[in-house]
């Protein structure tokens, strides 16, 4: 199994996940984004936030889905600095 940090992303990505969460209200330094490429299964990008937690397929959509799932939060913007 293969662990890539946040900040071995490539360069767009780690921009995109930050403008997410910026929209949705989250301060970046509360959440950890990373992702799994395990063997034999699809790759997993992994989102945790204080109290939350999701995983996503990796591949096109899956920043667009946690947008979706933070906003669903309610709580997002308690968060913010």
């Amino acid at each position: 199994m293969k662990h890539i940090p946040f900040a071995a992303l490539p360069p767009a990505e780690r921009l995109a996940v930050i403008a997410a969460l910026q929209r949705s209200g989250l301060a970046a330094a509360r959440v950890c984004v990373s992702k799994l490429h395990p063997d034999g299964a699809p790759p997993q990008a992994m989102v945790s936030a204080p109290g939350w937690f999701r995983s996503y397929e990796d591949g096109e959509g899956w920043i667009a889905a946690m947008e979706r799932d933070l906003a669903g939060r309610g709580t997002a913007a308690a968060d913010a600095p």
